[in-house]
């Protein structure tokens, strides 16, 4: 196994060549957390006239000579009023926030800076307003036909809304990769059994729980799992060949040295390309990063990509997935997503709680609990007993990253750091 750097593998992932995705329609209630697929224009101006940004009263300024000043009310105009309304010298509008602000007006006074015993009749103004203010005039957010979104961009609530602003109902977006997960091990059995005395080395597939979170939470992928697959070269093959019509197919267990970790090699038996396999690493060392597709045809096409999928396999140790999806999975599934934002996490700086040992000679990823105080970013290392123990990292929102060469990190120093949530 040739050991590669991690920046190594992150070029590989950033530059290996993808197909492209066709974009989709959706509702606008279905495409949360999608990448929009096209450019959104509005039609009209926003806002489409001038309108009131107060309740309170529409006015001429050249009425309000001397304050306080009385003011006749002609009308009332609420939010969708589309009468004409006429406001002649010495007059006032009593206004809603939204409406139409009367052409013959040019400013509208707050609410609470009048006083009235009558206040659909006569209103006293009792501060001065300067032409245009509270008004938001017509097309000063976007003209007509202008862009108000790019695509490329993940759509938020408060991009959705601005799509539902505009009169759309629907949008064109990317669709998440399709990913499938394979756990493999003779030691796993799937949570809700109860083991018995006679299987106190078996261990409950917690990998599973993890990928389906992870795939959740970052809304990259929708997930399909193909279960646990026995250390038996027959049925790992046919589980590579069913996960190798997804886009993407992500394997734990098996890509090691050990005597029954050979799921690398069944994937090269399958024809899957490797594009590296072992990252001088910490956790995370045998991680294994190849393309292929399925050699049987009735199973070709069930993803987004009908000409293979990405393959990853992980090692066992939950801890190495979790850090290795974050670093080295994810990024490659936001560029399948069409997100054109830096797909991989960017090096933030933090202020480190503990000291950190690292005498691997690897770059170490430091699961980290990241937090702000006054400001202040922290960095709080998770202690825990090697990358199976899963217990230490519930707690987990990041990763200090500890370069190579470094073997101490002191409290108190400042450290590089990649925040997942």
């Amino acid at each position: 196994m040739a050991y590669i750097s991690a920046q190594e593998a992150i070029e590989t992932i950033g530059n290996v060549p993808i197909r492209e995705t066709k974009p989709v329609g959706k509702w606008l209630w279905q495409a949360g957390g999608l990448v929009l697929a096209e450019d959104i224009t509005t039609p009209r101006d926003i806002p489409p006239f001038d309108r009131s940004a107060m309740d309170g009263y529409a006015v001429r300024t050249s009425d309000l000579k001397e304050i306080p000043c009385q003011l006749k009310v002609a009308a009332l105009r609420a939010a969708g009023d589309n009468r004409e309304i006429r406001m002649g010298a010495g007059e006032c509008v009593k206004i809603m926030t939204g409406a139409a602000v009367p052409e013959a007006a040019d400013a509208v006074v707050m609410i609470e800076h009048t006083k009235s015993k009558d206040p659909e009749r006569q209103v006293t103004i009792l501060r001065g307003v300067k032409a245009g203010d509270n008004i938001a005039r017509r097309g000063e957010d976007a003209g007509a036909g202008s862009v108000v979104l790019r695509a490329g961009q993940l759509l938020s609530a408060p991009a959705l809304s601005v799509i539902a602003g505009v009169g759309r109902s629907t949008v064109k977006v990317f669709p998440r990769p399709r990913v499938s997960f394979l756990s493999t091990g003779d030691e796993l059995v799937e949570p809700g059994r109860v083991l018995t005395d006679e299987q106190i080395h078996n261990i409950y597939n917690s990998n599973a729980t993890l990928l389906t979170g992870l795939l959740k939470l970052t809304q990259l992928g929708d997930a399909r799992y193909l279960g646990i697959s026995k250390d038996d070269r027959g049925e790992l093959r046919e589980a590579i060949q069913e996960g190798l019509t997804d886009d993407v197919m992500i394997l734990t267990g098996g890509v090691s040295k050990g005597d029954y970790d050979y799921a690398h090699e069944v994937l090269e038996e399958c024809g899957v390309e490797v594009h590296f396999h072992g990252l001088n690493i910490k956790p995370g060392r045998p991680l294994f990063f190849g393309s292929g597709q399925p050699t049987c045809p009735r199973k070709r096409g069930h993803g987004t990509h009908a000409d293979g999928a990405f393959v990853f396999g992980l090692p066992g140790n939950p801890v190495s997935v979790l850090v290795c999806y974050h670093e080295f999975v994810a990024p490659l599934l936001r560029r399948l997503a069409g997100r054109r934002d830096p797909v991989f996490a960017a090096d933030v700086s933090a202020l480190c709680t503990k000291g950190i040992r690292n005498k691997s000679g690897r770059r170490f990823y430091c699961t980290a609990r990241l937090y702000y105080e006054k400001g202040q970013l922290f960095a709080d290392p998770i202690p825990g007993h090697g990358s199976g123990d899963y217990v230490a990292t519930g707690s987990a929102n990041g990763v200090i990253i500890v370069p190579e060469e470094t073997t101490r990190v002191e409290a108190g120093e400042q450290v590089k750091v990649h925040l997942w949530t």
